[in-house]
């Protein structure tokens, strides 16, 4: 495996796993109608807050989350762009 490679597994990975983390700890919210896509709530329990917030921030950096017009707590997670 090359380096290039072995870079393209990691954040791979690193993304799987932050989009997870949001999956599974935020409530989804049914904005059918309004919005398309499935969007996320991020106010959680204080225990998933770790979690959360390390997920936020990093897809937040790789471009991968839009924050919801009216409310910076609602979220949509974006396709990663290959290339």
């Amino acid at each position: 495996m090359t380096k290039a490679q072995l870079d393209a597994l990691a954040y791979e990975l690193a993304d799987e796993a932050a989009v997870s983390d949001l999956e599974c700890h935020c409530e989804p919210i049914d904005m059918s109608g309004q919005y398309d896509g499935r969007w996320y709530n991020l106010t959680v329990d204080p225990d998933d807050a770790e979690w959360v917030g390390r997920a936020v921030i990093y897809l937040d950096a790789r471009h991968r989350l839009v924050r919801h017009p009216k409310n910076p707590m609602r979220v949509k997670i974006l396709e990663a762009s290959h290339g």
